[in-house]
């Protein structure tokens, strides 16, 4: 059941109702009539207008409704007793109204015209037949927008953005395409489409993107042109409640997401590397072998000492033959030789003693093989600890975003985890630390341990250029936002938004948009199989070692200075 709101005017009389009375009788069809106030009427679909030029003061009503713009879709209108049509000259009925002219022979014809200044196109709608009421179809097309999709190269004002001064000379080209990738990938689509219209295009430049409106900051200027009707379309704008409020979102030219993309940290960044030779059981089997075998030396050597012969002597000077002092401190310090495959100084003299020095080598000889193998190994290991932003943000990598197009969404963020990782890594930074070039973002991805927030199908065009395969194969990424389209988009009261909606969508289903973002964007690097790659030890990988050298070097110092201080108080006490 079609159910139309029919408006007849208030002054009509009741010569429009009674010929209105006639149509109630046909089958699928409910009419209701109402007293027409023009300022009133609600914007709604199958909302139809019936008057009669016949009637006084119809043309009045006319120039009312053209003034109140409601010869644009979605009202219909039909106007009965139509002699003179040049007095439609200056109403603003274009390709997207539905106006229907009822001439005194019944027949029907609708007027357009593409733009202001253009001249009104007419179509034979049909004719009507009161004798069997019926009524004969001439439209070759039923629907509107695609019967009026010429636009006969009129000329539409289009607005574009651009980052770069030198990305117009390179629009319609493949060149260079992570430079202002969302603009030209949108203005060939738009020249497609504009040729599915045929018609052309003026472009408007602006000097910034068509990216969110904030609450509570004033509209952007290319926003404000589009709202206020200046342009007709423009191609690259992301949707928020906000702009939504504005202009009106025709379709998606494709979806952007935003990454933080990062290279996998050496282990030794993260972690101590050294105690990541052995997990937590060997660690402790190694010590307990160590602290026996400690135990079992000092023994012997303590009976050693006991007969006279093997009994440490201070005047010999044949070190290798006078045996060792049963003291604890020489016998960790055997221990510790024998740990690090350094040798000792002095050799036991009994046969026990020598066997319990000989395995104590022997087996931490096969620890410290099975230790510098695993090291080895762990110096060209990679990380796997950084999984989400708050590991991100807790880690000892640096942080920035790309310039821009990401500026807005690290100035106004409310999720609590990314409002996290901004505060502790860009909250102290100066603007041109936070916010880089794409360029500049991917060279300290590349040179140190750098995590770096964009458009990761626009990056990896330069990751495929120039980083080695290991380095590629080295990428990770952490998901910052979920994917948002980007749109084109148009005035509210844009005459061709239906051509614009249909003429995008023909271009998604031909494919033509699939191949030009495939042309623009790239994947992310293939790493198929990992190669075999070596790199340098940084100071990071033994960092550990200069740490321990500083700690053993302070407590040297401060033993030492115990020492002295014993030592004068001894001295002072003999005296």
């Amino acid at each position: 059941m079609l159910d139309l709101q029919l408006y007849t005017a208030r002054y009509a009389g009741n010569y429009l109702l009674r010929n209105v009375s006639k149509f109630k009788h046909v089958q699928g069809i409910s009419i209701t009539t109402n007293n027409l106030i023009l300022p009133t009427i609600s914007k709604k679909h199958h909302t139809l207008f019936l008057v009669d030029l016949d009637c006084n003061e119809t043309v009045k009503l006319l120039q009312e409704a053209n003034q109140l713009q409601l010869f644009k879709d979605p009202y219909r209108w039909i106007i009965l007793s139509v002699r003179n049509i040049s007095l439609f000259d200056s109403f603003n009925i274009y390709s997207n109204s539905d106006v229907i002219l009822v001439n005194h022979t019944f027949g029907l014809l609708q007027l357009y015209k593409i733009g202001v200044i253009s001249p009104f196109k007419y179509e034979d709608y049909g004719q009507w037949m009161p004798e069997n009421k019926t009524l004969i179809d001439h439209r070759s097309i039923k629907i509107i927008s695609q019967r009026r999709r010429n636009l006969e190269h009129y000329q539409l004002k289009t607005a574009v953005s651009v980052l770069n001064k030198n990305s117009p000379a390179l629009f319609g080209t493949y060149k260079k395409p992570h430079i202002d990738t969302i603009v030209k990938s949108n203005y060939i689509l738009m020249q497609l489409l504009y040729e599915i219209l045929n018609c052309t295009a003026k472009y408007v430049f602006y000097d910034e993107l068509g990216a969110p409106v904030y609450a509570g900051t004033p509209p952007k200027f290319m926003f404000k042109s589009i709202a206020d009707g200046e342009v007709d379309l423009s191609g690259n704008s992301f949707l928020t409640l906000e702009s939504r409020l504005m202009v009106k979102f025709i379709a998606p030219t494709g979806p952007v997401r935003i990454t933080i993309l990062f290279r996998k940290p050496r282990l030794s960044y993260v972690e101590n590397l050294f105690t990541l030779t052995f997990d937590k059981s060997t660690w402790i089997a190694i010590s307990v072998l160590v602290v026996l075998s400690l135990i079992f030396l000092y023994g012997v050597i303590r009976m050693e000492n006991k007969y006279k012969r093997f009994q440490y002597n201070h005047s010999d000077t044949n070190y290798g033959l006078n045996g060792i002092q049963a003291g604890l401190s020489e016998i960790i310090l055997i221990t510790i030789g024998t740990i690090t495959q350094q040798g000792i100084e002095r050799e036991p003299r009994t046969t026990s003693s020598r066997m319990v020095l000989f395995m104590l080598l022997m087996s931490l000889m096969f620890i410290y093989t099975a230790y510098t193998a695993n090291i080895v190994v762990i110096l060209q290991s990679t990380s796997q600890s950084i999984r989400t932003l708050k590991n991100l943000a807790d880690s000892k990598l640096k942080f920035g975003a790309e310039d821009f197009q990401l500026r807005p969404h690290f100035l106004n963020i409310t999720i609590p985890e990314r409002q996290y990782l901004s505060d502790r890594k860009l909250k102290n930074l100066p603007d041109k630390e936070k916010f880089l070039s794409l360029e500049g973002g991917i060279r300290r991805l590349r040179e140190e341990p750098f995590a770096f927030a964009t458009l990761p199908t626009i990056a990896y065009h330069i990751v495929e250029q120039t980083f080695f395969d290991y380095e590629k194969c080295q990428i990770s990424e952490i998901q910052f936002s979920n994917g948002v389209n980007i749109y084109v988009v148009a005035p509210f009261n844009s005459t061709y938004d239906e051509n614009f909606r249909v003429g995008f969508h023909k271009l998604f289903e031909f494919g033509h948009t699939k191949r030009v973002w495939s042309r623009f964007y790239s994947k992310k690097p293939n790493c198929d199989h990992k190669p075999t790659f070596f790199t340098s030890a940084s100071i990071e990988d033994v960092y550990f070692a200069f740490q321990l050298f500083v700690y053993g070097l302070f407590l040297a110092i401060f033993v030492w200075i115990l020492e002295y201080l014993i030592h004068k108080f001894y001295l002072k006490k003999r005296l």
